[in-house]
């Protein structure tokens, strides 16, 4: 399993100067005045084009010529109060910017249900150190959004279900860039791992039900994905365990330029000798990127990422498939005094093909897209607006032995546009509200518009109290679109949510209410007849303490649609009514013992009561019970780590060892039935494994 890798990676932007007579050398650090938190902040020199962005911890240098023996710096950041300071050459100042009356670090979490990783964001939180420290959260960045309220995906699967969506409605975003297939393969019992890095992974940011504008296309969640771009010196690190390797290195150059390139590759094969398995699997993944500054205060990013994966099962089903996704991506910054822009197109593939017995599928996926962020600071509000064009086209084939039994081929251009206020209505009361429109090209030709409002109360300074409201439209498959010409599907969203986010305890309650119509209901011909809801309540509490830290999940989930086959309101078979984990971490003589437990009940499914021959051609049909009456065991995973960290001069040594499962718990996660509709129970690709390796940085 993948474990292991960068344990915290810096954040730097240096952007290029020029000019003059005399060689200046100016340095310092930024902070939040009250927190004294670092701040990437904005730092220019007066009357001049020489300017820079602090890094992650604050600090930051001018370098230029010039005939002046003094000079006034401004010092800015979105959000803060602009500070102005004197400096001369071989000065070291402290910066410290006040928070403005519309404090942007509150209002980016406050209005919208806003899980993620980026301080000072005050919400719920995962940081990239738990994501490696947790037991089974196998150093994966989607698997790890798990360990936060509002997923009730099995723990297994290849999936992430959002409070009661189907893995569809869920949007996830890399940079700017959509990816429509995150995971390495969409099949529950083959593999859960995805296509991103942990080791280049910057920040992970999740919002559920009320998520903002400038999300679209998207009906129950969004994973917003940032990655690593700078570095202030030469850094890498090289990690090895049982079952691969991983490495990556970051290289900045003269001039502001940023190289970071890294590698990870996955083999089942030592871990088939030790603990034998009809199923093996394997997997490459490379990721690079290259930016380099334009002016002061822009620069252009490209990056690239590959992702290859293989899967192969012997036995009683015995099961063949492989993916290959690739994106790359042109992505323009630009950071002005109170306006910033990012700008980024893109192209990107996904091909895979499942080779089973009965017969092969081929899934064929190329998109290009262009998109276009603003943010502007109009001092009593912070107003968001943007464009997005995505071209895609999906081809699926379905073959039976030498001939293709069928083809289904489509190609649409869908366009965006939003628009949003932040504002702050009294000292403890912020809103934020705005709208998105949207529109495809096929069939229905028509614009959708969605307005969606947030609300957001501090009680006390650690105590907030949000409500959020809106409309949200995705469009569905777009071969179903064109051939039967449907509508876009609807969800109302309703939210309402407490936080308490202290020094060692973070506690929120949330309760929500989703109403879908506009669902595709398949029979004679598919329509837009669907409908259901999703309506939950979800408890989170984490204690974090000297040495030590224990989490706590809770979700109640009560969901019915009328989809698909289902041509009666029935169970959701996203529905898991009942799921529950808790994680601790303990440190003692410079290790760390990670537990984690996991429960979840089982998905709804509909059950074969009994088979009957057809009267008109002998052959043996099925007989199947209500829709989704039925579940599939109940789910239990125990995963424990240990890992100890040496200091080797500046490198960093992680030793570790994980027990995975330690139950051999065989947790099912779906079944399968054969030409004579005797039935198979499919398992979790992972029984109970050991694996150990090191991490190593320079």
């Amino acid at each position: 399993m993948r474990l292991g890798s960068q344990l915290a990676i810096v954040l730097c932007l240096l952007l290029g100067v020029a000019s003059a007579k005399q060689q200046v050398r100016i340095s310092g650090r930024v902070v939040d005045k009250e927190t004294k938190s670092p701040l990437i902040a904005n730092v220019v020199v007066s009357g001049t084009g020489y300017g820079t962005v602090a890094r992650s911890d604050g600090s930051f240098t001018l370098e230029f010529e010039s005939d002046e023996s003094e000079f006034e710096l401004k010092v800015f950041l979105i959000g803060y109060k602009a500070e102005k300071v004197r400096a001369k050459s071989g000065d070291f100042i402290g910066v410290e910017l006040e928070v403005k009356p519309i404090p942007l670090s509150e209002i980016l979490v406050t209005p919208e249900a806003s899980l993620g990783t980026e301080s000072p964001e005050k919400t719920v939180t995962i940081t990239k150190m738990e994501i490696y420290r947790t037991p089974g959260a196998a150093a994966d960045p989607l698997y790890a959004v798990q360990l936060l309220p509002g997923f009730n995906s099995p723990p297994d699967a290849s999936s992430i279900l959002v409070q009661g969506g189907g893995p569809e409605e869920t949007l996830y975003i890399l940079d700017g860039i959509e990816v429509g297939h995150p995971f390495q393969v969409e099949a529950g019992d083959v593999s859960y791992f995805s296509i991103f890095d942990t080791q280049v992974v910057k920040r992970n940011r999740v919002a559920t039900a009320g998520f903002p504008c400038r999300y679209g296309d998207a009906l129950s969640g969004v994973v917003d994905l940032r990655t690593e771009e700078d570095r202030s010196r030469i850094e890498g690190g090289l990690g090895m365990h049982m079952v691969g390797g991983s490495a990556i290195i970051g290289v900045p150059f003269d001039g502001g330029t940023t190289l970071i390139a890294s590698y990870k590759s996955v083999k089942s094969r030592l871990m088939e000798k030790i603990y034998g398995s009809d199923g093996t699997y394997g997997g490459d993944n490379v990721f690079v990127s290259l930016k380099f500054p334009l002016s002061a205060n822009s620069s252009v990013r490209m990056l690239g990422l590959n992702d290859w994966y293989e899967f192969n099962r012997s036995g009683s089903s015995p099961l063949n498939m492989r993916s290959d996704n690739r994106i790359g991506g042109l992505i323009v910054r630009t950071v002005a005094k109170s306006l910033v822009s990012h700008n980024t197109v893109s192209i990107s593939s996904y091909d895979a093909d499942y080779r089973l017995t009965e017969g092969d599928v081929g899934i064929e996926e190329r998109r290009a897209q262009v998109r276009s962020d603003w943010t502007y600071d109009a001092a009593e509000n912070i107003i968001e607006f943007g464009l997005d064009w995505s071209r895609r086209e999906n081809v699926i084939s379905k073959s039976f032995g030498s001939s293709i039994d069928s083809v289904f081929d489509a190609t649409g251009n869908r366009f965006g546009a939003y628009v949003s206020a932040r504002s702050r209505l009294s000292r403890r009361t912020f809103v934020e509200y705005g709208i998105r429109s949207s529109a495809l090209d096929l069939a229905n030709y028509k614009i959708y518009f969605d307005p969606r409002v947030s609300v957001a109360y501090f009680i006390r300074q650690n105590d907030v109290l949000r409500f959020s409201a809106g409309i949200y439209h995705q469009f569905g498959d777009y071969w179903y679109t064109k051939t039967y010409s449907l509508q876009p599907k609807l969800a109302y969203h309703c939210l309402l949510c407490f936080d308490h986010v202290g020094e060692i305890v973070t506690a929120r309650v949330t309760a929500y209410d989703k109403e879908y119509r506009n669902l595709f209901l398949y029979g004679d011909k598919v329509t837009n007849d669907g409908w259901g809801f999703a309506r939950g309540v979800e408890l989170f509490l984490k204690m974090q303490m000297p040495g030590s830290g224990i989490t706590a999940i809770y979700n109640f989930l009560d969901s019915k649609r009328k989809e698909n086959e289902s041509t009666a309101l029935s169970p959701s078979p996203y529905e898991i009514d009942h799921s529950f984990s808790v994680s601790t971490t303990l440190d003692f003589f410079g290790a760390t013992l990670g537990t984690r437990y996991s429960f979840a009940r089982g998905l709804p499914y509909t059950p074969l009561i009994d088979t009957a021959i057809d009267e008109g051609t002998g052959d043996l049909i099925p007989v199947w019970g209500e829709p989704n009456s039925q579940r599939l065991p109940a789910y239990h995973r125990l995963d424990i780590s240990l890992s100890k960290s040496f200091l080797i001069g500046r490198s960093l040594l992680v030793v570790f060892i994980s027990g995975n499962n330690v139950t051999d718990r065989k947790n099912v996660v779906g079944y399968e039935y054969g030409e004579d509709y005797s039935r198979r129970q499919i398992e979790a690709i992972f029984g109970r494994a050991f694996v150990a390796g090191f991490y190593v940085s320079f």
